[in-house]
């Protein structure tokens, strides 16, 4: 029995031996599964690092760049001239856009005048003469500069803001016996606007601009008889005297750019004051003015296009043309073209400063 039993043990022993092995075989595997799993992670996030899209876009940019040479391209700006440089056809050159606070400042000969040698029909005609008078104006408000063209160097100029004005008699003048003569005194303020192009030199501040313009005004008018006079012309004029007037200016001059913020400017301006405000045909008359001076500007901008160094002057002689016919009707009509009272006009040439911080 106990050579049995030994037998039967090494039997089973060898039975179970295949298959401990085999499990044992079973249990290796296990981790060789899951490596590949592993290892492949990485591989499906490479696609997502890639970065190929990111070279070809500098170069779809660059490409219009090359194309047009023409379109500014910023280098450095300079914050003392509010100037911006930039590389513009292989040279540096001012790309303007300024905006500046200015003071102006003005002294005007003026000849007042009401109707003339062709209104003696008039219910109150005024026969008599003013006489010529001296005025001192003030301007605030801001100037706006811009190149338009720089390979012709064509800049445009602007100025709105606020003035006030005051004039008197010349008492030489007045004491003239050749005519009745009336002295008149005036003080004024209003709005007033105007712009114009002109030729600046690229490397300094030097630089001439045509300007028109123009404006409203509030007046209060007063006069004295200073020789003769009659009750006839007193009438005519009792109707600008009695309160504060409502008025237009036109202006047409020369500006000169010289140092730093000094700028010279002289020129003439043409100043009405109504004697009364009829809104409905001052509106209609005022429609007319600036569908005129709006298609005369279109043209004035063609011409810039076609032929830049001609479009200043020419832009300035068909505003200034424009504006002088205008104002000559009103003169006669305050309101044309409905025939209306004349209004009080007043000529002056002017000369003055511009100070631009």
């Amino acid at each position: 029995m106990k050579k049995l039993s030994t037998l039967s043990i090494i039997l089973i022993v060898l039975a179970l031996l295949p298959i401990s092995i085999f499990a044992q075989g079973n249990i290796q595997m296990k981790p060789e599964k899951k490596q590949p799993k592993i290892k492949m992670e990485p591989v499906k996030k490479q696609p997502k690092i890639k970065m190929k899209p990111v070279n070809p876009k500098p170069n779809v940019k660059m490409k219009p760049v090359n194309e047009e040479p023409t379109t500014p391209q910023i280098k450095r700006a300079d914050t003392k001239n509010d100037t911006l440089f930039v590389q513009y056809l292989g040279v540096d050159t001012k790309i303007w856009k300024t905006v500046r606070p200015a003071i102006q400042l003005f002294f005007l000969r003026s000849k007042p005048s009401l109707l003339d040698e062709a209104h003696k029909d008039y219910n109150n005609p005024f026969i008599g003469e003013f006489a010529r008078a001296n005025a001192g104006e003030i301007k605030l408000g801001t100037v706006i500069q811009k190149w338009i063209n720089i390979d012709e160097a064509i800049a445009k100029y602007g100025f709105s803001g606020l003035f006030f004005k005051y004039m008197g008699p010349n008492e030489y003048m007045a004491n003239s016996p050749d005519r009745d003569q009336y002295n008149l005194k005036l003080i004024q303020g209003g709005v007033s606007s105007t712009s114009g192009y002109g030729y600046q030199a690229k490397d300094s501040w030097f630089g001439i601009y045509l300007y028109t313009g123009g404006g409203f005004n509030w007046s209060d008018v007063s006069y004295t008889i200073a020789t003769g006079g009659d009750r006839t012309s007193n009438e005519a004029l009792n109707t600008f005297d009695d309160g504060i007037r409502f008025g237009q200016t036109w202006e047409s001059g020369l500006r000169i750019s010289l140092i730093g913020p000094l700028n010279i400017i002289g020129g003439f301006e043409q100043n009405i004051i109504y004697p009364r405000h009829l809104f409905w045909k001052w509106a209609i008359s005022g429609l007319i003015e600036g569908v005129s001076i709006s298609l005369l500007d279109a043209f004035a901008h063609s011409i810039m296009q076609s032929t830049p160094a001609a479009g200043p002057i020419v832009n300035w002689a068909l505003k200034t043309g424009a504006n002088f016919l205008i104002y000559h009707l009103r003169s006669k009509n305050m309101n044309w073209p409905f025939e209306t009272a004349p209004p009080l006009v007043i000529n002056s040439w002017k000369i003055g400063l511009s100070l631009e911080f």
